[in-house]
């Protein structure tokens, strides 16, 4: 058994035993900590996190450091799969018809469109501007207005925006349409992009910080969120645009799909099974939120029978390859019906105004609550007027919008 003794220091030598032999020394050499800081931090909810910036400045630096942030919004991704949040955004209007009487949004804007969310981050579109904030830390911006997209003139706008993750580049872009030309006979639609770099842009002129992309192939309807998987957005092409009456090409029964990379557009088409007979009320289509990693899916719903909505599944990877849509889901639903959440065999149902689980395993459909009559926090004692409830997928993140 080695025995201990003291060390001269000065010298570096060990010292010897009474008898002048020189003896084993044993050295307890402190060592790293089995789990660092930023291994135990990145664990935490963005609320603890952010009261975290204020304990020292290493900390600060380290919650703010790209790489912490990143792996923080992977380990939400890898928890949303087993518990996963909803965005439930109930929309009230004091009068449905515009007009001075509308005061819910205090006359800054009338009316909302369909939200869009990616890493935490989420785009609210409106008649009079377009939002990007982080609802988990409260960063929020108000996007230039382009001028070229006329929101507020009914007949002229194009209620087209979309958000995703530039992954050449790292950043995130907000796509919107307009339309160049909107009259009886021609319609010609165009497209545009903003980066989001820590809010400098919003400070430029709006002419320079919108980047004006190729025109599209095909135009889009005109109320939509742009939906995004792996770097690609996607768009339900406009069906009731084209032919001889518009002077345009038949539109395709497929979506358009945008690059963010390199903003080139192509064409995905639907599955052949589908009737291109539907209306376009009658199907839809989302990114998969709950699936990360090498491949991510694309969903197609549609109303395939009376009492039942079919689900299509095609994988995208990150070259953008898209595989074949696969029939893979039948629920027995009176109506379309949106899927909000997949977790074991267990799939969570928006269905208008309610939401439901289905259990694939054993076709057992149960209800779960009606979205007006839930609690939320700041809530209003009854609601007046409920038009309709915005649902998303969300994960919460520290991905920043303005500079910190």
């Amino acid at each position: 058994m080695p025995k201990l003794v003291p060390l001269d220091i000065a010298g570096g030598i060990p010292a010897t035993s009474d008898t002048g032999e020189w003896i084993e020394v044993c050295i307890s050499v402190p060592t790293r900590p089995a789990f660092s800081d930023d291994d135990i931090l990145v664990w935490l909810p963005v609320k603890c996190l952010l009261r975290c910036r204020s304990v020292c400045k290493a900390w600060r630096a380290m919650v703010l450091d790209p790489l912490f942030v990143h792996a923080h919004l992977q380990r939400s991704a890898s928890k949303w799969e087993q518990d996963p949040s909803l965005i439930i955004t109930p929309i009230t209007f004091g009068r449905l018809l515009r007009g001075p009487g509308n005061t819910d949004f205090g006359r800054e804007f009338k009316y909302l469109c369909y939200f869009a969310h990616c890493d935490g981050l989420v785009l609210a579109p409106t008649d009079a501007n377009l939002y990007l904030f982080n609802p988990a830390t409260r960063d929020s911006i108000t996007l230039p207005n382009s001028h070229r997209n006329d929101l507020q003139y009914p007949m002229r706008a194009c209620h087209c925006a979309g958000l995703g993750l530039d992954p050449r580049t790292g950043k995130y872009k907000v796509v919107q349409a307009f339309y160049r030309v909107f009259a009886a006979g021609l319609r010609k639609m165009g497209m545009e992009t903003f980066t989001v770099n820590n809010g400098d842009a919003c400070r430029a002129r709006p002419r320079r910080v919108y980047s004006i992309m190729d025109d599209p192939p095909y135009p889009i309807v005109r109320w939509q969120a742009g939906q995004t998987v792996k770097g690609f957005m996607f768009w339900r092409i406009d069906r009731d645009v084209g032919g001889y009456y518009y002077r345009q090409p038949a539109a395709p029964f497929g979506l358009l799909c945008i690059s963010l990379a390199d903003e080139k557009f192509g064409v995905t088409r639907l599955p052949d099974s589908l009737d291109p007979a539907l209306d376009d009320d009658s199907f839809s289509f989302q990114a998969a939120p709950w699936l990360h990693g090498r491949e991510q899916e694309l969903w197609l719903m549609a109303c395939t029978g009376n009492e039942s909505v079919t689900i299509w599944i095609m994988p995208v990877d990150d070259d953008g390859g898209q595989g074949h849509w696969e029939r893979r889901y039948s629920i027995p639903v009176m109506s379309l019906t949106y899927p909000m959440a997949l977790v074991g065999s267990r799939m969570l149902l928006r269905n208008r105004g309610s939401l439901s689980r289905y259990d694939l395993a054993t076709s057992e459909h149960t209800f779960l609550c009606e979205l007006d009559l839930m609690r939320y926090q700041g809530r209003r004692r009854h609601w007046k007027n409920v038009w309709n409830f915005f649902v998303l997928p969300y994960t919460e993140s520290l991905v920043q919008i303005t500079s910190a």
